[in-house]
């Protein structure tokens, strides 16, 4: 095991810190990352094997880097870096695994996944021959592993990765929602203005027709009236579709929340 001390900069940034290490991170770094612990996973050095892989682990699966003090409570939780061999099930011919652990605020984390060729063969060979209360990671643990990732920016974390990709996901769900919410009333106001023109021109038509001025007026009220109530019947239908996208942004907003956790 690679040993390290922990200070209380190592064990998580302040809350007023986060959201500026997360602005001065960017995709340059995301992608230097993701280059390295891909080269990393074919590794014929068993750490540089352990670091690729538990840095997949965290930003595919978005986990918590694990062994990290939680100022509420009085246990480290279990995470990536503090995985144990009963925590995981293999799927050999599906390639894929799955995850069954008690994670922070002892919520249970259960996920069966397709990885990718490489980490499947990893990990299970990081679980072969060892014991169910075995670590996984034998070589690394959190400290380790920000550590590693300081090298490609200081004061980055597993934390401020995640946080970074968990900010990112909700943008871009956000711009769908906001496109699709733009395109809805840009349908909805094209509507009304048709319905707005067949009523000019079915009025202009009856006027040149000879038609008596009064009932011409009566028809006009009536058709501005069932212009409205059609035009309030559509705005209702679209504020109800509106209503139901919106709501997919508190369980976006919620996602993000658990994601920083």
């Amino acid at each position: 095991m690679v040993e390290a001390e922990r200070t209380a900069s190592q064990a998580g940034q302040a809350p007023e810190e986060l959201p500026l290490r997360v602005f001065c991170f960017s995709q340059l770094h995301v992608d230097r990352i993701r280059q390295d612990y891909f080269k990393k996973l074919e590794s014929t050095n068993s750490l540089d094997r352990q670091l690729g892989t538990a840095t997949y682990l965290i930003d595919v699966l978005a986990l918590r880097v694990g062994g990290e003090k939680d100022t509420d409570e009085e246990a480290d939780t279990v995470g990536c870096c503090s995985l144990r061999v009963e925590h995981l099930t293999f799927d050999t011919e599906k390639q894929e695994v799955t995850f069954d652990f008690l994670g922070k605020d002892s919520i249970r984390y259960f996920n069966t996944v397709k990885v990718h060729p490489q980490v499947f063969k990893n990990v299970v060979g990081f679980c072969k021959g060892k014991k169910p209360e075995d670590d996984v990671f034998d070589k690394i643990n959190s400290a380790a592993l920000n550590n590693h990732l300081r090298q490609f920016m200081p004061g980055l974390s597993a934390k401020v990765f995640r946080t970074y990709n968990a900010s990112i996901t909700l943008q871009n769900e956000l711009f769908k929602l906001d496109e699709a919410l733009a395109l809805r009333a840009q349908k909805a106001g094209k509507g009304v203005k048709k319905a707005k023109e067949e009523v000019k021109a079915e009025t202009k038509a009856e006027s040149s027709s000879g038609e008596d001025e009064p009932l011409v007026a009566l028809k006009e009220e009536s058709r501005v009236k069932a212009e409205k109530d059609e035009s309030d019947r559509r705005r209702e239908e679209e504020l109800k579709k509106i209503s139901c996208d919106v709501s997919n942004v508190g369980e976006l907003v919620q996602f993000y929340n658990d994601a920083n956790r």
